[in-house]
Formats: structure tokens, C-alpha cells, sequence
């Protein structure tokens, strides 16, 4: 007989985040990108409008919330032309740091 043991991290390490993200121009998409302390993106949406997001089950840990306003919608990060004088499209990050704890939830506001 095989005999397999499986350990895992308890719920008291995770943590989870609702975000609600305010759009002030909602002609375009925006990409929102959430990273851990080590610049590694954990999760990526697309909103056009004003909306809340809900990350649960996160790692305790630093995350930083960067928001690209997609001008032309296709999905992705522009870095403009400047033969074409096309600017690269904004970013936006969220200025507080967000600490995750383990078994807690965290509510915050990012008005763009």
C-alpha cells in the first residue's frame, strides 16, 4: 500500500483584501495589478467602471496595487511612440501600503 501525507498552511495565514477601486474617467479600461513584496503580480483584473474587488485567501505579507489606464483596450501596458508623439499610457499606484494579516480582512478605497 502507498501511504501519501499532505500538509498544508492554516486559514489563520491567510488573510483576505476588498478593494474598491473609484473610476473617475470611465471612457477606458483599466488594468489593475496586485504584487507581493516581491514584485511578483498575484492577480490582475479589468474594470471599466467604479467597482469593488475581492482578493481572498492571501499570504500574509506587504502588496503594493498598480493601475494601468488601457487607452486603446487591448489588454497590456503601452510605452507610447515618440516618432508618433503618442505618450505612454498612465499608471497609477495605490500610495498606502497594504499589510496582510493572518486571519484578518482588509477594506480600502483607491480613488484614480
Amino acid at each position: 500500500t502507498v501511504q501519501l501525507k499532505f500538509t498544508g498552511k492554516s486559514e489563520k495565514v491567510y488573510g483576505d483584501l476588498r478593494m474598491m477601486y473609484r473610476i473617475k474617467n470611465p471612457d477606458y479600461q483599466y488594468i489593475v495589478q496586485l504584487s507581493n513584496a516581491k514584485s511578483e503580480i498575484v492577480s490582475t483584473h479589468i474594470i471599466r467602471q467604479s467597482e469593488t474587488v475581492e482578493y481572498p485567501k492571501l499570504p500574509e505579507g506587504n502588496y503594493q496595487i498598480k493601475v494601468i489606464e488601457d487607452r486603446n483596450g487591448n489588454g497590456k501596458w503601452d510605452t507610447g511612440n515618440y516618432r508618433k508623439k503618442i505618450l505612454p499610457e498612465p499608471i497609477f499606484f495605490y500610495e498606502k501600503n497594504i499589510t496582510i494579516r493572518g486571519y484578518w480582512e482588509l477594506e480600502e478605497v483607491f480613488d484614480f
